[in-house]
């Protein structure tokens, strides 16, 4: 047995795939393997893993046929040895004390689940921009989600900046079914089922976000899955003790992301009609079924308090390629609806302004109801 095994699924990467397999083997913990997870290739991502794998004898490469970054994640812990396992995407990169600083955590603190600290890498002004913002799961040494319910909204949902005891993914695999988003349900029970959480407070993965392109970069019917993503957490809370005891938790998880969602729908507005009000439409039944009472989660209220009183909103939506400043948007389906409606009729300058003065009335109207001023 080694002391982490680092699973690198790979599909058609060889443009960016030497850097991230170079920070690989700059690591500073021995003993340690990188699995390499050919995901059916046909560039020459294959020729690069064989030739590290020649130069650097701890790692080793595995092919199967294309069956998605899932099944090789999947493949790719069948053959990890590892005392705790990583995953790396094949993309990105780190820093050469990645694997150390989280596995001397680990085993000092006895966790079985350790978060590092990452930056997103994005492309502004034809320019690399590191983003760094720090969360309150970092407030944190050492904890057990149950014990600290205040930073499940604060839970990062990628797999790569964790490092995950072996026994621990007994229980864990990531759905194939899914394409967008598959990694949440992955990451939600990692953190429910863990009995001791470690964090690292060092930037040590470097996340290259709407750079390289791959399924987070586009916005088509692949969104969709974010509704079967929410069948399986749903599912998780209703038959599993675990996802129970955080079911007001996952709720609110579930309802942060839609709401993103349905903004981005409303918003990106060069995007397929039919579409934007299918995601909408789909959003709203399934809170209809599954969450009818979703406004009186208690922190969906907290988190509109919050946004309300904050004088502008975070970026976090494209429209038409440029990043906008929606409010928080937990409009009802109609009101959704509506907007992207008028999106089709008017002119896009036109629909920016009646955009803006709506959220300006729905924000006073809020602020309003929750006696704000």
């Amino acid at each position: 047995m080694c002391k982490v095994s680092v699973i690198v699924p790979v599909y058609n990467a060889e443009k960016y795939f030497r850097t991230c397999l170079d920070s690989l083997s700059a690591q500073t913990l021995d003993n340690i393997e990188v699995i390499i997870i050919n995901d059916g290739s046909i560039d020459g991502s294959l020729e690069i893993a064989n030739e590290f794998a020649s130069n650097y004898p701890w790692f080793k490469v595995h092919s199967t046929q294309n069956k998605g970054v899932s099944h090789a994640r999947n493949y790719g812990i069948t053959k990890a040895c590892g005392e705790y396992v990583a995953f790396v995407d094949s993309d990105d990169s780190i820093e050469p004390d990645y694997c150390r600083a989280m596995y001397e955590k680990a085993i000092r603190d006895n966790n079985d689940l350790v978060v590092c600290q990452f930056d997103r890498i994005t492309l502004s002004n034809g320019e690399l921009t590191h983003l760094f913002s720090q969360t309150p799961l970092f407030d944190a040494d050492n904890f057990l989600m149950t014990d600290r319910r205040d930073l499940f909204s604060s839970i990062s949902v990628g797999p790569w900046d964790k490092l995950i005891k072996k026994e621990l993914l007994d229980k864990l695999e990531f759905p194939e079914e899914i394409r967008y988003t598959e990694d949440q349900i992955f990451a939600v029970k990692a953190f429910c089922y863990a009995k001791n959480i470690g964090t690292v407070k060092q930037v040590l993965y470097h996340y290259y976000y709407e750079i390289h392109g791959g399924i987070t970069s586009g916005f088509g019917d692949e969104r969709l899955d974010w509704v079967k993503v929410m069948e399986h957490l749903s599912s998780f809370v209703r038959d599993d003790k675990s996802g129970y005891a955080l079911k007001d938790e996952i709720a609110f998880f579930m309802l942060s992301k839609s709401m993103r969602l349905c903004a981005s729908a409303i918003v990106r507005t060069n995007l397929n009609f039919d579409l934007r009000t299918h995601i909408v439409k789909t959003i709203h039944a399934f809170f209809a079924d599954n969450l009818p009472g979703w406004r009186q989660n208690s922190y969906y209220i907290d988190d509109v308090i919050k946004r309300s009183r904050r004088t502008h909103s975070p970026q976090f939506n494209y429209s038409n390629g440029k990043r906008v400043r929606p409010l928080y948007c937990n409009y009802s389906e109609r009101h959704c609806l509506i907007l992207i409606k008028l999106s089709r009729i008017l002119p896009d300058m036109l629909f920016g302004i009646v955009l803006r003065v709506d959220q300006g009335l729905f924000g006073f109207s809020r602020r309003i109801r929750w006696g704000l001023f």
